[in-house]
């Protein structure tokens, strides 16, 4: 019989990290009907982020949410906020778009800080004035 010696430094780094990865699967809500796409990403082609990421480094420079709606027709507006998540929830940034009813595709963004990322996790969170709509929430992480 061989014993396997594990720290239990490597152990506790092994859980958070599947702690946080059922946490940040766990955070990331879809629309029920599948309405709707979101992604988050670092890099963009053309206006369309190619996967969607929820880690990040402090480098990097802007985080994309790319959100394709397939089917707007009863849908006026969407409102987007960025939150950091902290001791308390606190808002970045927030604006909202009006739709014409038609399919459509948006790219919106989130610059780096002048004083760089605060390290932790934060939320996006896409919502309609729409009594139909159920609120779309991304959480990532900055590390």
């Amino acid at each position: 019989m061989r014993i396997i010696n594990v720290s239990s430094g490597s152990l506790k780094n092994s859980l958070l990290g599947i702690g946080l990865f059922l946490f940040l699967f766990a955070a990331c809500s879809r629309h029920d009907d599948e309405k709707f796409s979101v992604k988050l990403c670092h890099e963009h082609k053309f206006g369309r982020c190619d996967c969607d990421t929820s880690i990040y480094q402090k480098t990097v420079q802007t985080i994309y949410c790319d959100l394709s709606l397939l089917q707007v027709n009863d849908l006026e507006k969407i409102k987007i906020s960025w939150f950091f998540l902290s001791d308390k929830k606190v808002l970045i940034k927030e604006e909202s778009i009006k739709l014409d009813g038609k399919s459509e595709n948006h790219l919106f963004s989130l610059d780096k800080p002048e004083n760089g990322w605060p390290i932790g996790m934060y939320e996006v969170k896409l919502t309609s004035n729409h009594s139909g709509f159920k609120s779309i929430i991304k959480s990532f992480l900055i590390e």
